[in-house]
């Protein structure tokens, strides 16, 4: 049997067309596999580096994650041929009558990680679960193993499901992908889409000039959310002000409310990261195609400064689909407040408020609530099992020491202090079962208490 698979050629197809990089690791898998006369499906994976040399790294008599990459490009089921050889059937291929791989595809791995808190796992129940569509042709899939309602727990690895897309061109893939991730419907724990999404919209990665250093020098101070520019927030405002419009016209047919006096209905303020945005906004439904055109005026006083925003949703749907000024724009409706919606955009939450002029005039002279400062107290970052506790009550603890060992999803995190201090209560004790936020240990309250910083290793 010669039909295997390289873990590097999966990444090559996805990052760079190189025909000769991509027959050279091939042919040395190839040469491998005979060698070894391995009689199953296989994966080779090498390092490459600037000058598209390749170093060989491990084997595995197994397909890997990234498999649905290779099937992809080949046209192959690869878990079908590893069915047949197993059955000692003879494949009807050889090394060279394979196909040159074709087109390009992507897999964004979609875990129950936060990447708000460095990707440490997230625990709970998929209380809305809802995969994409695989669209025209099959081009996007989806292979998971979980369904609403199911439970994320600590004690297996979080992967809820793998998400590749395929398109004729790299740009293609990477647009099937955004889109893909845009409707992907998860609540009920925290996970790494917006991560994902992000990085989908990153230029070097467009560009496929990738390294094993991409994260730390695209993402050097951590994962902050998508950053609206000029474009997004105008999308933003016009699809958050139409939803909002479409709820108030379904609440309106609810009887026996209380009757709020309005100055105008569709005169809004839509308030974005402390941004304001005055819009008056017009409503066209077309019975034709049982859609609904909005006409929003950013400048009441400027009635040329338009957007005009189409769409066919209802509030019963979770996704939000429309075409602001031709373009096309997907959120995600999350939640209603008394002062507005939350949805997705980009993959990152935003907290939109909307107002009437009145409200936002009274708002104004609120006085705003103080957050908090933090306690003098370490937490547990992440749901899991406490394994070690060094310190005890009364130790005074340096900067960098070691304080607690948290297992999650078979990692280990141990948790060090960043700043000087000493321990007033251990909450804890080995054994333990903690959730995110617990407290774990209590310190003396300094000026500044020891916050602490997480180090991950495999489980042994």
């Amino acid at each position: 049997n010669t039909q295997h698979t390289t873990h590097n050629t999966q990444h090559t197809t996805h990052t760079t067309h190189n025909t000769q990089h991509t027959h050279d690791t091939r042919y040395t898998t190839y040469t491998l596999f005979l060698f070894l006369y391995s009689r199953t499906t296989g994966t080779v994976e090498f390092l490459t580096d600037q000058k598209q040399n390749f170093y060989f790294l491990e084997m595995n008599t197994r397909l890997q994650v990234e498999h649905p990459i290779t099937e992809y490009i080949t046209g192959l089921d690869l878990v079908e041929l590893m069915i047949r050889v197993a059955a000692g059937e003879k494949l009807e291929m050889n090394q060279s009558k394979l196909a040159v791989p074709k087109g390009w595809a992507i897999e964004s791995r979609v875990y129950a990680e936060d990447p708000y808190r460095n990707f440490l796992p997230s625990i709970g129940r998929l209380k809305r679960y809802g995969e994409p569509s695989p669209g025209k042709n099959d081009r996007v899939r989806v292979d998971s193993g979980v369904e609403e309602g199911d439970n994320i727990g600590v004690y297996y690895d979080p992967l809820i499901s793998k998400l590749a897309t395929y398109g004729d061109t790299r740009a293609e893939a990477i647009a099937r992908m955004s889109r893909a991730l845009d409707t992907y419907v998860i609540r009920g724990l925290n996970h790494n889409i917006p991560f994902l999404r992000s990085v989908m919209e990153n230029a070097r990665f467009k560009s496929g000039n990738l390294s094993t250093k991409f994260i730390a020098e695209e993402y050097p101070d951590g994962f902050h959310g998508h950053p609206l520019n000029e474009k997004d927030m105008k999308e933003l405002v016009a699809s958050a002000a139409a939803m909002q419009v479409i709820r108030s016209g379904l609440a309106s047919t609810i009887s026996d409310q209380l009757q709020v006096q309005s100055e105008s209905p569709n005169f809004l303020v839509v308030s974005v990261n402390g941004q304001e945005h005055p819009v008056l906004i017009t409503t066209e439904d077309d019975s034709s195609d049982s859609s609904v055109t909005h006409t929003i005026y950013r400048n009441p006083d400027d009635l040329t400064d338009t957007t005009v925003i189409k769409h066919r949703w209802t509030p019963d749907n979770l996704v939000f689909r429309a075409k602001v000024d031709d373009n096309e724009v997907v959120l995600q409706y999350v939640k209603s407040s008394p002062l507005g919606i939350s949805v997705l955009f980009y993959g990152t939450q935003f907290d939109v408020k909307i107002l009437s002029p009145e409200q936002a005039h009274l708002s104004a002279h609120l006085p705003q609530r103080k957050v908090d400062a933090m306690d003098a107290a370490l937490r547990s970052p992440m749901p899991g099992l406490v394994l070690a506790v060094a310190v005890k009550k009364g130790d005074k603890v340096a900067k960098g020491q070691e304080l607690c060992t948290v297992e999650a999803m078979k990692m280990q995190n141990v948790l060090r202090a960043e700043r000087d201090g000493v321990v007033a209560n251990v909450a804890v004790t080995p054994g333990s079962s903690v959730q995110v936020d617990e407290v774990l240990i209590d310190f003396e309250a300094p000026a500044d208490p020891p916050a602490t910083t997480t180090t991950t290793t495999t489980k042994p």
